[in-house]
């Protein structure tokens, strides 16, 4: 479906699609380049192809195309008109947070684009407010060549979910149908994105080209599938987190997600982000048996495993009951 919709638009409006999907003018033009696309897998593998080839200045591009975490509805639809209610949808959760957390995100961003020089940038689909302000503080430390990886990383997997949400676009603005041009980034009013040039930005130490990401598989180093063997199903809607334990003994939260209809969840950690070091699953078994109003022995599982070459895949699955589990390194 998506693969017919981007293939049936006339060259204008796909451009206009494809924008709202990803910012980077160059990425647009490569994607426009490649149609027709053959199905629905071929427009995802050719995006996520063409964004591996992408350089600094393109990917600050695309990152200038996003509303700070915790706009506010009339923000975004007077600075993102194409993309406000998607940018909405996406960080729903942050319009329900509670004061301390907004402005803890506020310093946080304001701190990361000192580090950094760009927007902070994290998929927030799926993710409450607290769970982003922890990836915001988890990756604050990162050296400058590691962080703009993870935060290209994160914005291929927007531009996925915007993708599988263009066959229904959202409802125009008819307030102000004006679209920014897509080669040129927006005027950057809000505190977590840089009033700089790209020319002016601090640079990665390492080449321009973002060599991390170049070349290297586009799913997470680390997944899983969990099964109710009680059901004989996938075990879906089960919470999770991923831990790493630090230098100090205590648990770093990494990233967490809810399984999807399959039991799995794929996207835990970006791509290339992976270190040795001893990490943890946890499994919120008690919420999933309690949606399904089974009494469990297991309120909680905790997989704890260690990681000592980052160049592999790690699967933990998990095969549950109410009154067992057991697990195993998988491929």
């Amino acid at each position: 479906m998506i693969a017919q919709h981007l293939n049936t638009l006339d060259l204008a409006s796909c451009r206009t699609a494809l924008i709202r999907c990803c910012g980077a003018s160059r990425w647009v033009e490569a994607m426009l380049q490649s149609r027709p696309f053959a199905d629905d897998n071929a427009v995802f593998a050719t995006a996520d192809r063409i964004w591996a080839t992408m350089e600094r200045a393109d990917i600050l591009e695309a990152f200038s195309h996003h509303p700070k975490i915790g706009s506010d509805m009339q923000s975004l639809r007077a600075r993102f008109p194409q993309t406000h209610q998607w940018s909405g949808q996406e960080q729903s959760a942050v319009q329900q947070a509670n004061e301390s957390t907004l402005q803890a995100l506020a310093e946080g961003n304001r701190r990361y684009e000192q580090r950094f020089g760009y927007i902070f940038i994290v998929c927030a689909t799926g993710k409450t407010a607290e769970e982003m302000l922890a990836f915001l503080q988890t990756r604050l430390p990162n050296p400058p060549e590691i962080e703009l990886p993870i935060a290209a990383a994160e914005q291929a997997k927007i531009t996925a979910i915007r993708l599988r949400k263009l066959p229904d676009p959202p409802t125009p603005n008819t307030q102000n149908n004006t679209q920014p041009p897509s080669s040129a980034p927006h005027p950057n009013t809000d505190p977590n994105i840089s009033d700089a040039p790209s020319s002016a930005l601090p640079q990665a130490p390492s080449s321009p080209r973002i060599t991390h990401v170049t070349g290297t598989s586009m799913r997470s180093p680390i997944t899983t599938h969990a099964l109710d063997t009680h059901l004989g199903k996938p075990a879906t809607q089960l919470p999770i987190q991923l831990h790493k334990r630090d230098e100090s003994g205590e648990w770093k939260l990494l990233a967490s997600g809810t399984t999807n209809n399959d039991g799995r969840i794929s996207d835990l950690l970006a791509p290339g982000s992976l270190q040795t070091g001893v990490y943890q699953m946890r499994f919120d078994t008690g919420t999933y048996f309690a949606a399904r109003q089974t009494p469990t022995f297991y309120p909680e599982v905790l997989i704890t495993f260690a990681i000592h070459a980052t160049d592999e895949h790690y699967h933990v699955p998990l095969l549950i009951s109410p009154f067992g589990f057991s697990t195993y390194r998988g491929s």
